[in-house]
This record gives C-alpha cells, structure tokens and sequence, in this order.
C-alpha cells in the first residue's frame, strides 16, 4: 500500500475517516465534505490522501465495503436482495443489484 508516503497524522486521519466510514455503512453515503469535518481535515486533502492510500475514491471505497458487507448478509441466507438493499440505503433493489455485479461479478441473487 501507498500509506507510508503520508506522515503519521495523515496517515491517522485517513484511518479515521475508513472508521467513519465503516460506521456508515447501513445508509447513504455520508457525503466528502461530512467525512472532511468529521476528520479535520479538508475535502481536498481528504480526497488526495485517501486516492494516495487507496488507490480508489472514497465513495468507491465506500461502495466496495457496502457490497462487501451485503454479500456476508446474503451469505447467511436471513435476508432477501430487497431487504438487503434497502438496509444500504439503495431506494431500487436493481441498482443494488447492478453495482453488486460490478463488484462481484455476479448477481445477489447468483450467491444466494
């Protein structure tokens, strides 16, 4: 990983900011100015540094970590695609679906 071309506190800041995000995971994406506050730092740099580490955006990175935690979900077999999807805050059960695939390479419903 690229963490070790940031100094130690940008390096805690975007550990952070991953924390925050996993925190978030059940809902929208909380958006790159709240995580910057939340942070201390500004969106500019929040972005820079988390690409630097990375090597995807946030919102990416943010996606990857819903799709992956949804696909432990469907794993247990507890939970319908429908259900699963709105937990992540996806309003069309379809549009989870298509960045599921994305991710995964396969449907929801392929892995249930």
């Amino acid at each position: 990983e690229n963490h070790f071309n940031l100094n130690d506190k940008d390096r805690k800041n975007i550990q952070r900011a991953e924390q925050f995000l996993t925190d978030s995971l059940l809902g929208d994406f909380p958006g790159i100015e709240k995580i910057a506050r939340k942070v201390g730092i500004s969106p500019t740099k929040l972005k820079t540094d988390f690409k630097e580490v990375h090597d995807v955006t946030v919102y990416q990175y943010f996606s990857k970590q819903q799709m992956m935690a949804a696909r432990e979900l469907l794993l247990q077999r507890k939970y319908t695609v429908k259900d699963i999807s709105g937990m992540f805050g996806y309003e069309n059960p379809g549009k989870f679906s298509a960045v599921f695939k994305k991710v995964f390479g396969e449907s929801p419903s392929e892995v249930v």
